[in-house]
């Protein structure tokens, strides 16, 4: 947002950049954007002195607040964080592993979630640095699962890791987690529920503090928020709220 003496910075909010006439570059120290003009004209493109576009950056920022309400770039700067490499699966050398986007890592995508579609190996970053490691992400070491895929080659020469899960595959409805009263056909279904609005990503049902990147909350918090329009409409549903976002 721009006036006429400042502009606010557009990731965080937080920062009021001098205007562009007045200072030139400037960085905002809450979440590191570098200011170089307005972004909306190429969102998705890295310029300036950002490293990432204006979209990812952005992403960037709400899961580094995610994971850290109090982040602060200019205490904190960019966190390490889990992530998956460029890399060909060890097991069978037919699948190339490639970095988890900021939008999946905000909505709680984590390394060993990603599986190889030929022979299903999950990443695992240990395993692919000593190949008879075992009980990481997989069970089995690197070894042991190569020689278990090249069998089922043998037995199959069509076999396919992703096809067998899908032709195998049972769903697993459950109600959801913030209303109790509507049912998801399937685990990170990401069906919404029409009684409350949560979306199922996935988010642990266990942990009521875990952020919901789909959501942008924690299931406690929408917990709150369901039973606060309860309490002010008895008869409150999601889907016929006309104030809903």
């Amino acid at each position: 947002m721009k006036t006429n003496n400042y502009v606010i910075c557009p990731i965080c909010g937080k920062h009021k950049f001098p205007t562009w006439e007045d200072s030139g570059e400037n960085i905002c120290p809450h979440c590191g954007w570098e200011y170089f003009g307005d972004p909306s004209e190429f969102p998705d493109k890295a310029w300036g002195g950002n490293d990432l576009s204006f979209n990812d950056f952005k992403l960037r920022y709400k899961y580094y607040i995610s994971q850290n309400p109090q982040y602060h770039w200019r205490k904190d700067n960019y966190p390490d964080i889990p992530q998956v490499e460029n890399t060909l699966c060890p097991v069978c050398k037919k699948f190339k592993f490639e970095p988890i986007s900021w939008d999946d890592l905000l909505c709680g995508v984590k390394p060993s979630d990603v599986y190889c579609m030929h022979c299903g190996w999950k990443y695992d970053e240990q395993q692919l640095d000593n190949h008879t490691l075992r009980n990481g992400a997989n069970d089995l070491s690197v070894n042991e699962l190569r020689e278990l895929y090249d069998n089922k080659i043998k037995e199959n020469p069509n076999y396919d890791y992703f096809e067998e899960m899908v032709n195998n595959y049972v769903p697993t409805p459950h109600k959801c987690p913030i209303c109790s009263e509507y049912v998801f056909k399937d685990k990170f279904s990401y069906d919404i529920c029409s009684v409350c609005g949560w979306e199922d990503d996935g988010t642990e049902e266990g942990n009521e503090n875990e952020y919901s990147g789909a959501n942008d909350t924690t299931i406690k918090e929408a917990k709150q928020r369901f039973n606060t329009n309860r309490k002010e409409n008895p008869k409150y549903k999601w889907k016929n709220d006309k104030n809903r976002k």
